[in-house]
């Protein structure tokens, strides 16, 4: 599914098939999911991406015109100040 993602990126153009779109949408319903007991018990916050307003049936059109398969990176150090 990653050569997917990054072909979309590079090219621009869309080379996702119906199936890997589907279960990126079936991955963001589970964790949509997971999440419903922890935000009823206040111990996390609403769901950021992709929002309360997009329903079920939407994932797949927000993964469609949102979802990049590319590991943002920087030069940002990591670790202790110290070290």
């Amino acid at each position: 599914m990653q050569k997917f993602l990054i072909e979309r990126h590079i090219a621009g153009v869309e080379k996702w098939g119906p199936d890997q779109l589907k279960a990126v949408a079936a991955g963001v319903r589970f964790v949509r999911d997971a999440c419903r007991p922890l935000q009823a018990k206040g111990l996390i916050d609403g769901e950021m991406a992709p929002g309360a307003d997009i329903t079920d049936s939407g994932v797949e059109g927000f993964v469609r015109d949102n979802a990049w398969g590319h590991h943002a990176s920087c030069t940002c150090p990591m670790g202790d100040r110290g070290a």
